[in-house]
């Protein structure tokens, strides 16, 4: 009873100790220490004489007389009784936020606004629903300007539209009817030009990062604050200063981050380090007819040493972890070495293979990336400052889930926030500390996902190659049905 309703319900006479340090241990530990555990103290029962003489007799059925079946017995019952604690103080899947939702409190007079860091999928789902439950806030993006045809192609799952729709289902329906949206079709490709694996998800959508800002945006009254690059977030008595790099400064209440990877970038009491991942390159094809012949779908082309192209209608995206520095750009001759062993054929109409289109098809626009990756660090938030989406846990495309789990960072936190006394240091920490708990477990899976997928991306070894391209399909299969079944519902 007290397993299933929590130590916290049960009598604190029986349980003294409480919830935290008696159930925590349990999700703690691994399956393998448990089956160790469950072995050797089934070994230790199944002795004669106790618990004191089977520690110190030496390991021999035969002469203690013990058969092997209740050895094996008691084994399987402590590992049974192991599995089902777990089972029973392990954590639910994560569910989002359904309406009707609530309304933030009054603050007092005079009470500054939220400062919103980044007007990416976190920062505009949480400014959305700010507005719509009460709080202030006050968006600040480095940008110049968010324009539709900046970034690269993107997988946005059916988890972020469901929750987005339950906050403002017209917002739901303008995304999956979308008229830019691409096919969800995304064969996964050997080098070579045999497909692994085909994804093919009609509950999920394929469109540009920045225009899935950009609808959320539409959907919002508070205007971005575009060119404002903040460099530094410090606490005063009554909340936070955000600091800009022209050298001007705003007070605030507290600071949602929702920057990216550019967190490295800002000073702030925040203990999160993207590391370098891979160099992007993003180039779209000059002629209008030759554009006109690619595939009107995504596809993946894999490599050796995490060398990767995609294509999209009318452009190609490069991936390596070859250096490029800033202001500069890959030569055609760079381009054929570093890509040499792509062979496979573009597809449709398109009158050649990976190598004719990213060294001999004439482009006429280059975007570059740096991309980060970081796992979900031990704390989320420090003081009055809180980072969500990618400037908390930036993953790479490996899942397909990183906008979606953006998304859902910015409803949750948002959601908590109108529960408490927001203003209030005792109710921001309250706050911060359960949109934490909630959200962490299901990013921990993914990361999870996210590291096994890279990790066969990025070998290097012709053996580990070939049978990377021959199981790949499988794992992708049994990873992708994992993430659905625990984080993506």
């Amino acid at each position: 009873q007290a397993l299933r309703s929590g130590w916290g319900t049960a009598d604190p006479k029986l349980f003294p100790l409480g919830r935290s340090s008696m159930a925590q241990p349990w999700r703690r530990m691994s399956r393998k220490t448990m089956s160790a555990c469950g072995v050797c103290l089934g070994v230790l029962a199944a002795w004669p004489g106790g618990w004191g003489r089977g520690m110190t007799m030496p390991l021999g059925f035969a002469a203690s007389g013990v058969s092997m079946a209740s050895v094996l017995g008691g084994s399987a019952a402590l590992l049974l009784a192991f599995f089902l604690l777990r089972k029973m103080t392990a954590k639910a899947p994560y569910q989002y936020p359904r309406a009707p939702f609530a309304h933030a409190r009054q603050p007092p007079s005079g009470t500054e606004s939220i400062a919103v860091i980044g007007s990416g999928p976190a920062g505009s789902t949480f400014v959305m629903c700010a507005e719509k439950w009460g709080l202030p806030v006050t968006v600040y993006d480095r940008l110049a300007e968010l324009k539709q045809d900046e970034s690269s192609y993107i997988n946005f799952k059916n988890v972020g539209l469901k929750a987005l729709g339950e906050v403002d289902p017209t917002l739901e329906t303008a995304l999956r009817t979308n008229p830019t949206n691409l096919s969800p079709l995304t064969p996964i490709k050997t080098a070579a030009g045999e497909t692994m694996v085909t994804i093919n998800d009609p509950s999920a959508i394929l469109l540009r990062r920045n225009e899935l800002s950009m609808v959320i945006t539409s959907h919002c009254k508070t205007k971005v604050n575009y060119g404002a690059e903040v460099v530094g977030v410090t606490e005063s008595d009554t909340g936070i200063v955000v600091h800009f790099a022209d050298g001007t400064s705003a007070r605030h209440s507290f600071a949602v981050m929702c920057c990216g990877s550019r967190i490295r970038k800002v000073k702030s009491e925040l203990d999160i380090e993207p590391k370098f991942y891979k160099k992007w390159v993003l180039r779209r094809v000059k002629d209008p007819d030759v554009a006109a012949k690619m595939p009107l779908h995504e596809q993946l082309f894999f490599g050796r040493a995490g060398k990767l192209i995609f294509t999209f209608p009318g452009e190609y995206l490069l991936i390596s972890h070859k250096p490029i520095e800033r202001g500069t750009t890959l030569t055609t001759e760079d381009v054929k070495r570093e890509f040499a062993e792509f062979k496979g054929d573009v597809g449709a109409e398109f009158g050649g293979d990976l190598l004719n289109l990213v060294g001999d098809t004439e482009w006429h626009r280059e975007k570059q990336y740096i991309t980060w990756r970081c796992p979900p660090p031990k704390k989320w938030f420090s003081g009055r400052s809180v980072a969500i989406g990618d400037a908390c846990h930036p993953m790479t495309p490996a899942t397909g889930s990183g906008a979606s789990m953006a998304v859902l960072d910015g409803i949750e936190l948002a959601c908590q926030l109108v529960k408490v006394d927001w203003w209030e240091p005792s109710g921001l920490e309250q706050a911060f500390a359960t949109f934490q708990g909630l959200r962490e477990t299901q990013i921990k899976q993914l990361w999870k996902i996210d590291s096994l997928r890279n990790g066969m991306n990025d070998m290097t070894n012709p053996v580990g190659v070939l049978l990377r391209d021959l199981v790949y399909g499988v794992v992708f299969k049994i990873t992708t049905t994992l993430a659905k079944r625990r984080t993506l519902r």
